[in-house]
C-alpha cells in the first residue's frame, strides 16, 4: 500500500485550478543553472498557405518565426476554424508538452522559420522570460483541451483515470527536462480530485490501488515516484493515447 499524498496547499492560479504555487512557471525556470547548448537551427521556407504541421501530427521540432506571419486555428464540426492565435516574428511555435500538436499553424502569407528538435525546449526557453510564458501557456491549452476526452473516456474508471493523469504529468516533466518519475508535492490532492472530476475520498482510493499495483510510491525526497511507467501506461492504453502522450 502507498500512503495518500497531502500535498501543500496554495493558492492556484484562476486558469490552472489543479496546479499550485505556479507549477508551470517553477517548471519553465527551474532548470536556468543547467546551461542547455542551443543546436544549431534549420532554416526553412513556408510559401502562402502551406502548413507547418496540422492536429494529429507527431511534434517533431520546435520552430521560431523569423519572418512572415503564422495563423494557429483548431477545428470545428461545421464553419470556419477557430483562431487560436496570430504568431509573429520572434515567437516560438510547437511548444507545450504533448507528442501530438492538437491545432493546425498556416502561413498567412510567405513566412520563414528556424526549426530545432523538441529536445532543444529547455534550452530556447531558459534565459527567456517571454518564451518561458509561451510555453506556459501552450501547456495550459494542452492540458485543458485533453481534459474533457480523459475524463468522458474514463468515466467510472477512477484509477485509470489517475493513471492517465500521472503519467501526462510525467511527460510534461520529461519535456522540461526534470525526472519524470516523480510527481512535485506542488500538487494539491483537493485541486486534482476537481480536476478529474472525483472525490477525494475515490482520489484517494484510486491512489492506494495504483500503490497495491506496484505502480506509484512515495518519493524520499517529496511526492510521488512513478515505479513503472509502461505498466501504468498499459492500464489505461486508450486513456493515455487520448491523453496525446504516446
Amino acid at each position: 500500500m502507498v500512503q495518500v499524498i497531502q500535498f501543500k496547499s496554495s493558492n492556484a492560479p484562476a486558469a490552472l485550478p489543479w496546479i499550485c504555487e505556479s507549477l508551470l512557471d517553477e517548471l519553465a525556470v527551474e532548470d536556468v543553472e543547467l546551461n542547455h547548448a542551443l543546436p544549431e537551427p534549420v532554416v526553412t521556407e513556408l510559401p502562402l498557405d502551406t502548413y507547418l504541421f496540422r492536429e494529429g501530427d507527431l511534434k517533431t521540432h520546435v520552430y521560431r518565426l523569423e519572418a512572415g506571419i503564422i495563423c494557429v486555428t483548431a477545428p470545428r464540426l461545421s464553419g470556419p476554424p477557430d483562431i487560436i492565435e496570430i504568431v509573429w516574428p520572434g515567437d516560438l511555435i510547437g511548444l507545450g508538452f504533448l507528442k501530438r500538436n492538437i491545432y493546425n499553424a498556416k502561413a498567412v502569407v510567405g513566412s520563414r522559420v528556424s526549426c530545432w528538435p523538441q529536445s532543444a525546449i529547455p534550452a530556447l526557453v531558459e534565459n527567456d522570460s517571454f518564451a518561458q510564458r509561451r510555453l506556459a501557456d501552450e501547456t495550459e491549452r494542452e492540458f485543458a483541451y485533453r481534459r474533457s476526452a480523459l475524463v468522458r473516456l474514463t468515466q467510472g474508471q477512477p484509477v485509470q483515470r489517475l493513471a492517465a493523469f500521472l503519467l501526462a504529468v510525467s511527460r510534461l516533466n520529461e519535456v522540461e527536462g526534470r525526472d519524470p518519475a516523480i510527481i512535485s508535492d506542488s500538487l494539491e490532492c483537493g485541486v486534482v480530485a476537481k480536476y478529474l472530476g472525483l472525490d477525494l475520498d475515490t482520489l484517494s482510493s484510486a491512489l492506494v490501488e495504483l500503490g497495491s499495483k506496484g505502480l506509484v510510491e512515495q518519493s524520499p525526497t517529496g511526492g510521488l515516484h512513478l515505479r513503472d511507467r509502461v505498466a501504468m501506461d498499459r492500464l489505461t492504453p486508450e486513456a493515455w493515447q487520448l491523453c496525446g502522450a504516446s
